[in-house]
């Protein structure tokens, strides 16, 4: 009993000497967010909160169903989806390798040589062994694995959602951009057959010697500036169709997007959440903590390697006798004891690198939520400003518009000079087109906090028109 206890103490203290081999390292530390609230003037405390925390706060079902089509379809996503599965099999056989293993063999043998009397001989051996294995992990080695394996695991799900929220965001910008294309092709339209008209004026007038040859002139270059226009917007607006194609994971060829008024879209004005709720609620820094977990992982079991581990298993075999007798069972009980006790400096520098990588985690991680609180400050103030653009064009468009016919009224009075109307009918134009762009980047501004938001803002009221919005 001495002997048996002594030899216990010597092999613990062994155990804690290798252990004590293991290279300190200091390992980083994943930083807070400071920001107590966004730097940005808003109105938002007089706002009463929407029920609507998805993609529906947009007021359009069309654009509902191309993100459904999206996550079913989209190939981003479905790779992302593969990779949860790699992750969790590596997890499953990380977890395999920290419980007992279970083996058997058979075997027969027969040997026989001819001749006369003696000899001659036959002889046949028949086998047979069940063994159990088991680490008992005194190390800790695989523990830090499985710990590892599971943290991946878990990346693997939130790069996912992350790659899902980002895709997504995509469908609605290019749905978006698809339909104010649409728009300013229809006003370019507009504007091409009052051209045209006028055109048609003016060429009668100056038969009669009522104008200038060169006003007609103008006017038709006029036109045909606009028909180029139209057609630089219709090739965008194609390639647009194409590019939503690909995320919703159609054939480009066969594939027509909804027919969907610019004005019917909704642009919620968004009140994010404090910016401490970033870390719970943006899927891409729940990834990115995660590897944090894994590199810790990686680190624990560079330092685990420097302990031994014990190794018990136990077998029952059976055996025949020479000549094919009885077959006669036993019994085996084994341990071992494994550890390196010298390799040149491996495993010292396995941890300075596994810790080197935790240090690179926990950066990549303070990137991305620098990034974060980044991208929720740039939308909030392309939410605020768009807004402003929107409420002024939506005045001078309509002061633009009365000019032009004025101008054009004045001109066939012969009060005004053909180049007043140019100017006139152009600065309407513009300020339309401005109108649509403007209208656009509202829409774009709440997409972004959505996103930013990790897809789950807080409305600030119910979904309107965007000209509602802008109010």
């Amino acid at each position: 009993m001495n002997l048996r206890h002594a030899y216990s103490s010597h092999l613990v203290i062994a155990t804690l000497l290798l252990g004590g081999c293991a290279p300190q390292v200091r390992l980083a530390v994943a930083p807070e967010i400071m920001s107590q609230d966004w730097h940005v003037d808003s109105t938002a405390a007089d706002m009463v909160p929407s029920a609507a925390q998805t993609w529906t706060a947009f007021g359009s079902h069309d654009l509902d169903q191309l993100i459904e089509q999206a996550r079913q379809y989209n190939t981003d996503i479905a790779q992302a989806s593969a990779r949860i599965d790699q992750a969790k099999a590596v997890l499953g056989v990380v977890r395999a390798g920290n419980g007992p293993v279970l083996g058997a063999s058979i075997g027969a043998q027969s040997n026989a040589r001819g001749g006369a009397g003696e000899n001659s001989f036959r002889d046949t051996f028949i086998s047979g062994e069940v063994d159990i294995s088991y680490t008992l992990d005194i190390s800790g080695k695989l523990r830090a694995r499985k710990r590892a394996a599971f943290a991946r695991f878990s990346a693997a799900g939130h790069e996912r959602d992350a790659i899902r929220l980002v895709v997504e965001a995509q469908v609605a910008e290019l749905f978006v951009q698809y339909t104010s294309l649409g728009q300013q092709i229809a006003l370019a339209r507009e504007s091409l057959t009052s051209a045209r008209e006028f055109e048609r004026i003016l060429k009668l007038r100056a038969r009669e010697g009522l104008t200038s040859e060169v006003d007609a002139v103008l006017q038709a270059s006029q036109a045909d500036a606009i028909e180029v226009e139209i057609s630089r917007l219709t090739e965008r607006r194609e390639q647009t169709s194409n590019a939503l194609a690909v995320l919703v994971g159609k054939e480009a060829p066969t594939f027509r997007p909804p027919q969907v008024p610019l004005n019917a879209l909704a642009a919620p004005r968004f009140v994010p959440a404090p910016p401490g709720e970033l870390i719970f609620r943006r899927p891409d820094l729940l990834a990115a903590e995660a590897m944090i977990a894994a590199a810790n992982g990686d680190v624990g079991e560079a330092r685990a390697a420097f302990v031994p581990d014990i190794s018990l298993s136990i077998g029952s075999f059976v055996d025949s006798a020479t000549n094919g007798g009885l077959l006669k069972p036993g019994l085996l009980l084994a341990g071992q004891v494994v550890g390196m006790i010298f390799d040149n400096g491996s495993m010292r520098n396995e941890v300075y690198r596994a810790s080197a990588a935790q240090v690179e985690a926990v950066e990549e991680y303070r990137g991305a939520l620098l990034r974060a609180l980044a991208d929720v400050q740039d939308s909030l103030v392309a939410q605020r400003e768009t807004t402003r653009r929107v409420a002024l064009l939506e005045n001078w468009v309509l002061a633009a518009q009365r000019n032009a016919a004025l101008a054009r009224d004045r001109f066939m009075a012969g009060s005004e000079p053909y180049n007043s109307v140019l100017e006139a009918e152009q600065r309407y134009v513009d300020t339309a087109d401005a109108l649509v762009v403007a209208r656009q980047e509202a829409l774009f501004a709440s997409i972004a906090i959505f996103r930013a938001m990790g897809g789950a803002p807080v409305s600030a009221g119910p979904s309107g028109s965007i000209a509602e919005a802008s109010r």
